[in-house]
């Protein structure tokens, strides 16, 4: 099982260096307060991964006027559900 998340993590990544509006955004209301204070998000996405896990990013404009990528969490989809405040079916 962790095999196959770590090579649908790799995907995704190849994914987002082409298109890093790849993801699904999350309102900035969802935006939890650590992500902010860690890396000062101001937008969030989120990829499904293998297995039902969740990856979670933000981007933002480097030096030179690239895009960065950050990681901010991957996580299994009750742990996201929890996090994002979703309820369960």
């Amino acid at each position: 099982m962790e095999r196959a998340i770590l090579k649908s993590v790799d995907y995704k990544c190849e994914l987002l260096k082409v298109n890093f509006h790849y993801g699904k955004p999350i309102g900035k209301a969802k935006i939890p307060a650590s992500y902010v204070l860690k890396s000062n998000a101001t937008n969030l996405f989120h990829v499904e991964l293998a297995n039902r896990w969740r990856m979670q990013y933000s981007t933002f404009e480097g030096d030179m006027g690239e895009v960065i990528v950050y990681i901010q969490d991957i996580s299994s989809h009750p742990d996201y559900d929890k996090k994002f405040k979703y309820r369960s079916r």
